[in-house]
């Protein structure tokens, strides 16, 4: 089975490891993740979800795993 979930935090690494802070890019993450999942269902156009992991990689190395594979 195959799940579309949009993940946010430290789930997808956004903790600074240098210092160990993560609420505050958890909460920027999950922000992001709602204005795109709300932009999606105004427009009907699912489709949209796809510009989360463009969205985050704005954040630097530690989201840079986000991306997945190539294509």
């Amino acid at each position: 089975m195959h799940w579309n979930v949009p993940a946010v935090g430290e789930t997808i690494g956004s903790t600074l490891p240098f210092m160990g802070e993560g609420i505050g890019k958890a909460m920027q993450t999950g922000e992001i993740a709602a204005r795109i999942i709300h932009q999606a269902f105004v427009a009907g156009d699912m489709s949209r979800l796809r510009d989360y992991p463009r969205r985050i990689d704005v954040y630097g190395p530690t989201m840079a795993g986000l991306r997945g594979p190539e294509r």
